[in-house]
């Protein structure tokens, strides 16, 4: 298995570092594994934010990463890294103190998020599990459209510890900026043949309909061996014919397992744009 050794003098495990909002961080260490090393991970609060390759090198490995701390209170960071045979070591968090207490919204206190409303428990669900956030402090924007790059990002979530690596999707994607918020699920999700791009382009900031999204949600399956066998009848839909023909198995097995359901109770709108409350509902069934 891989060992992390830190530099004690700035990158003590288990330790406290005193930071102000954009104040550099700076975390020094050597990694090393005989199995030959793969990649090392920066996390904050449990979100990966940079990632470095490895190469498989199997001597000592000097590694720096440069952040900059957020300013919020809780702020913490932990370091994974993975050698060639899958094996993972990781690191005991460092605490970042001098933030500011920043009040977050409890639950179903969204102001766009009635506790009536038919997503409230979805949206509540998928908040609390850190796969989604809201817009802004206090608003969800339930009925907003989601994007391709929003799609990635919270299947990249899912996934746990994954492996994307910004520089590589601005290299596969022509509209995939490195230091996009997406740019790392995007190449994880192109290298496990989950997402396609067309003409060397992803359109990452481009709406996505329902039908693109449960042919996405489908190949995220299959990558995981999980089982895509389920098939529901959609003719009794009366625009099941507008399902386009990559995505009737997509379709017919979201609708199958359970995890979506029609616009309407007679029509299930494969071409309309999905919401972020449709979304937060599929994910929340997903990920029971």
């Amino acid at each position: 298995a891989p060992i992390i050794l830190p530099d004690m003098e700035t990158t003590k495990f288990g330790s406290t570092v005193e930071a102000g909002k954009n104040d550099a961080l700076k975390f020094k260490m050597q990694v090393m594994s005989v199995n030959g090393l793969d990649k090392i991970y920066l996390y904050r609060n449990g979100l990966c934010i940079d990632t470095k390759d490895l190469n498989g090198a199997t001597d000592l490995q000097d590694v720096l990463f440069e952040t900059t701390a957020t300013g919020k209170a809780n702020e913490w960071y932990t370091f994974v890294v993975g050698d060639k045979n899958g094996e993972w070591a990781i690191s005991n968090p460092i605490w970042v103190a001098g933030g500011e207490a920043v009040e977050e919204p409890a639950a179903g206190t969204f102001s766009d998020v009635a506790s009536t409303s038919w997503f409230h428990d979805a949206v509540m669900d998928v908040v609390g599990k850190g796969l989604m956030n809201g817009t802004s402090a206090d608003k969800f924007s339930p009925d907003a459209t989601l994007t391709r790059g929003m799609v990635a990002t919270v299947l990249y979530r899912i996934d746990g510890v994954k492996g994307g690596t910004a520089s590589e999707a601005a290299g596969t994607f022509s509209d995939v900026a490195e230091g996009k918020w997406y740019a790392e699920a995007v190449d994880w999700a192109a290298d496990n043949s989950i997402v396609k791009g067309y003409d060397g382009k992803f359109s990452p900031e481009t709406e996505i309909t329902r039908q693109d999204m449960v042919t996405i949600l489908e190949r995220y399956v299959a990558y995981k061996g999980g089982d895509v066998t389920a098939s529901a009848d959609i003719s009794a839909y009366t625009d099941a014919s507008d399902v386009a023909a990559y995505a009737q198995d997509a379709v017919k097995w979201a609708v199958g397992a359970g995890y979506m359901n029609g616009r309407t109770e007679t029509t299930l709108a494969p071409k309309g744009n999905m919401t972020r409350a449709e979304f937060a509902t599929i994910i929340s069934r997903f990920s029971k």
